[in-house]
């Protein structure tokens, strides 16, 4: 039995290994979706195949599963999802994300992982980032021509289907590298991590420079570290400088976004009056756009506060809607679009994939049931790595700066969540959930060996050292030993220091000071017959 349990244990980690590698490696080419889906498939295979052996999971991944329960009964009653649309790949690229988002974390909270693969996905991300800059300097070298998407050169997608994407990826990249390597003092991890800016300067995502100002902040406050704090601020005066030069088209979309002031807006015609609004006097189409829908996303909370309209309903046209306007207004029988796609007609948003604020997407789809199991999620993952970081002396500090990292990653997360669907968007959600289920182990061992420890304390503190010895043994309460003490001192007077040879003194202080009973032994070994006291 012990042996199957072994094998078992050793399959896994293999398993946690393999996962590692294929869902960062999938993260990185999403342009080849196929080694993601043969990591999530393996993820799927190895979660049920791990439930059916031990039947055990983690509370974080029964949180998870609770989120995704409520997430497809709500878009099966209200029509925003179907059966038949859970067999479509287009619902697994679009609305679908969301449910993929989460999946690299389930693995790790099932699997009966011996030991953390932390240091396996350390040296994959970094072998990853130096494969992103031969990439990259691909796109210096021929001007754009290549890796930059739909973009015509000015952006560096990489081996991702969007610049957000791969700035996504990037900035999750820098927030482990660089909180790890900083904290442990790792040139290479502080080095790759400072590659993977230059990287994220190329794809010009401004909601990955916002989470990493974000980390970056929070990391000085939480570890206070001024050091840190000087040479960041003296790097953001370098970048400034030189950002013109090496990153026009980046230096502009950051102007653009720090003089932004709110637009007004007028409603125009359509099937839904308070999705459709003309601009007026704003000259920032992707900014524009996200007041738009921000702004229809918060009509839609208003109306159904409780549950939302519906998962899946959020970019679904011609909605007919059932309820009572301010409690419960779900949304039924519209045209349904599966698909996160942006298309425009004129001055109309036909199809929004996602609210651009995963904030806002959630309430509106499944209202403030549905906000608080994914915050509930998520605050318990960070508070879970908190509590064993910061009491646990078992892990060495490579483990509590790796932990210390994936708390940075949930930062990173929720900060990029207030300008896109962060917290559904998988290029993000590998990296993060990947690092959160590398984490979950070294809690798990050091919950084990703290227990195991604790018992060895409660073993030692009533050990006996009479046991050592072959020799009787009296047991003395306070009283007893005082007269004892007292009956001696009489006798010798203390003029050849008997009862101080043999310990009385220190003994009877010992009573004095209310330690409690004592239990001594009736001589030493090495005295004879004669010397020993005579005991009552």
């Amino acid at each position: 039995m012990s042996e199957l349990i072994e094998r078992e244990s050793v399959v896994a980690e293999w398993v946690g290994i393999a996962l590692v590698v294929m869902l960062l490696l999938g993260g990185f080419v999403l342009v080849v979706p196929y080694i993601l889906m043969g990591a999530l498939a393996l993820c799927c295979a190895s979660v049920g195949l791990a439930l059916m052996s031990n039947g055990r999971m983690d509370r974080l991944a029964w949180l998870v599963m609770a989120n995704y329960a409520y997430w497809l009964l709500s878009g099966l009653f209200t029509g925003g999802v179907t059966p038949s649309t859970l067999a479509k790949l287009d619902f697994w690229d679009g609305e679908g994300r969301v449910l993929l988002y989460y999946l690299p974390f389930l693995p790790f909270a099932v699997l009966a992982l011996g030991h953390s693969p932390y240091r396996t996905m350390l040296r994959t991300t970094q072998w990853i980032v130096v494969a992103g800059a031969v990439v990259f300097l691909a796109w210096v070298g021929t001007s754009g021509r290549l890796f930059s998407g739909h973009s015509e050169g000015r952006l560096f997608f990489g081996l991702a289907t969007s610049h957000t994407g791969a700035g996504t990826f990037w900035g999750s990249a820098a927030t482990l590298l660089l909180v790890y390597g900083i904290t442990t003092r790792k040139r290479l991890c502080i080095v790759l991590g400072c590659v993977c800016i230059v990287l994220i300067l190329g794809t010009s995502s401004r909601q990955t420079l916002v989470g990493l100002f974000a980390v970056f902040l929070w990391f000085v406050f939480k570890e206070r570290r001024l050091k840190v704090l000087l040479a960041g601020a003296l790097c953001v005066c370098v970048a400034m400088a030189v950002l013109p030069l090496l990153f026009p088209h980046t230096s502009e979309r950051l102007v653009r976004m720090a003089s932004v002031s709110l637009p007004e807006f007028q409603v125009v015609g359509g099937s839904r009056p308070e999705f459709y609004f003309r601009r007026v006097g704003y000259d920032d189409a992707n900014i524009e756009i996200r007041f738009e829908i921000w702004q229809y996303a918060c009509q839609l909370f208003a109306n159904s506060p409780l549950v939302g309209i519906g998962f899946g309903r959020f970019n679904d046209t011609s909605l007919d809607f059932w309820g009572v306007k301010r409690v419960l207004y779900l949304a039924f029988d519209g045209v349904q679009y599966i698909s996160e796609r942006n298309d425009f007609q004129g001055d109309e948003l036909a199809s929004a994939g996602n609210a651009h604020n995963s904030y806002l997407h959630v309430l509106a789809e499944t209202g403030l049931a549905g906000f608080a199991l994914l915050t509930w999620l998520w605050g318990a993952l960070y508070l879970r790595l908190e509590r064993y970081r910061r009491a646990d002396d078992l892990l060495d500090d490579a483990q509590r700066a790796f932990l210390l990292g994936a708390q940075g990653l949930i930062v990173f997360s929720l900060t990029g969540a207030m300008f896109g669907h962060a917290l559904g968007s998988p290029a993000m959600g590998i990296v993060v959930m990947t690092a959160c289920g590398c984490a979950l182990p070294m809690c798990r061992v050091r919950a084990d060996e703290q227990v195991e420890y604790d018992e060895e304390l409660d073993d030692s503190s009533g050990y006996d050292l009479r046991d050592s010895f072959d020799g009787p043994h009296v047991e003395y309460d306070d009283d007893d030993l005082e007269e004892e003490y007292e009956e001696y001192e009489e006798e010798d007077d203390g003029e050849d220091g008997y009862g101080e040879d043999l310990g009385y003194e220190e003994e009877y202080d010992e009573v004095d000071s209310d330690e409690g009973p004592v239990d001594r032994l009736a001589g030493s070994p090495d005295d004879d017959e004669g010397s020993r006291p005579q005991h009552r």
